[in-house]
């Protein structure tokens, strides 16, 4: 990738599941369960619990390959389970003094139905941290997190309202503990100038996820540690009987940005009805909807796919009656403006029951 990539190389203490731990959060997740610069080659930047000794061996950008350091006295990596499939993260033998070198065996392969497993509890946690990343912009003047200088400190920690970690600050924590991607298990983060595109190889190695500070969205990476997960594709791919699964889990992100986008457009939401495909919330915005370069947002990534039938579009109802169907073709959405809810269609271009 042409633009520069740097690296927060990061451990997790626990993967203890992520959860919401704001009351606030509700207003906008009422439903859900500086430029960087380029460098030649990878930059590595030791966590912040390093001591000046350990941290060294963190920070060289000589380095060829990252490293992955946990503190002393950190607690053990548990297990986590998604969709009934045991995920473990990556663990580490302690040396010992009269211990023989293991013979070191290959990992066995993953079955479809634990890969499956691992893909959807990463498109939920993707969309948990995204949501938060919001709420904590709404907390802290519209300034995304300085992910260059604190790491993951400002979601998991206490915050002041300058984004300074406090334990007495009056903000968040946003996120229970770091984010361990199930996929790979790593917890360091990438840091690009612009969005990559879902199936993009990054020069790095041994990320588990990808944030863009000019738009402030999140993405994570594949088993291999460098590869962009492809969402759309998971989407497509997913076995049958989940993908209501992966469209209610879609609706809840969707239902929040748009009470996101409310909050800043005067409680009006976007215009669906001039702006089908998802423009006011792909792009940014001014108080009134205009578009904007330095306007609001953009709160999505990408235009949202429906898992169910792979339409974007969205049509407008005044009120939705109990059999209403879409007038036009290809509706993945509906929205209701009476009451400003987002409905989803099925696979039959009905509403979708939740």
């Amino acid at each position: 990738m042409e633009n520069g990539l740097e690296i927060m190389m990061n451990t997790a203490a626990a993967s203890t599941p992520i959860k919401r731990s704001l009351s606030v959060t509700a207003l906008l997740v009422a439903g859900a369960a500086g430029g960087i610069a380029g460098v030649a080659g990878v930059k590595y930047l030791a966590p912040h619990w390093l001591n000046p000794a350990s941290a060294t061996a963190s920070s060289s950008v000589a380095s060829t390959q990252p490293v992955s350091i946990i503190p002393a006295g950190a607690a053990k990596p548990v297990a986590t389970t998604h969709a009934g499939v045991s995920i473990s993260p990556t663990t580490r033998p302690t040396a010992s003094a009269s211990a023989k070198p293991a013979t070191t065996a290959k990992p066995a392969p993953l079955s479809p139905q634990e890969i499956e497993a691992r893909q959807h509890g990463l498109v939920s946690q993707l969309q948990l941290c995204r949501s938060q990343l919001e709420l904590y912009k709404l907390q802290h003047h519209d300034k995304l997190p300085e992910f260059s200088k604190h790491l993951w400190a400002q979601l998991t920690q206490a915050t002041r309202p300058d984004g300074t970690p406090d334990a007495k600050g009056s903000c968040g924590p946003y996120l229970a503990g770091l984010p361990v991607n199930p996929l790979n298990n790593y917890s360091s983060l990438g840091l690009v100038k612009k969005d990559p595109a879902p199936a993009q190889v990054m020069h790095g190695e041994k990320l588990g996820y990808i944030f863009c500070a000019a738009t402030g969205h999140l993405f994570a990476t594949a088993a291999d540690g460098k590869t962009i997960f492809d969402e759309s594709a998971y989407a497509e791919t997913a076995p049958k009987e989940n993908k209501p699964i992966a469209l209610k889990s879609q609706l809840l992100e969707l239902r929040s940005s748009i009470e996101l986008y409310k909050l800043q457009h005067v409680d009006l939401p976007p215009e669906f009805a001039r702006s089908a495909m998802w423009e006011q919330l792909t792009r940014r915005t001014r108080s009134n909807g205009a578009f904007d370069l330095r306007g609001f947002g953009p709160y999505l990534p990408r235009r949202p796919v429906n898992a169910l039938n792979g339409f974007s579009k969205v049509e407008c109802v005044a009120t939705l009656t109990p059999n209403y169907k879409p007038k036009d073709q290809q509706v993945g959405y509906v929205f209701e403006t009476s009451s400003g809810r987002l409905y989803a269609t099925d696979e039959h271009g009905a509403i979708f029951k939740e």
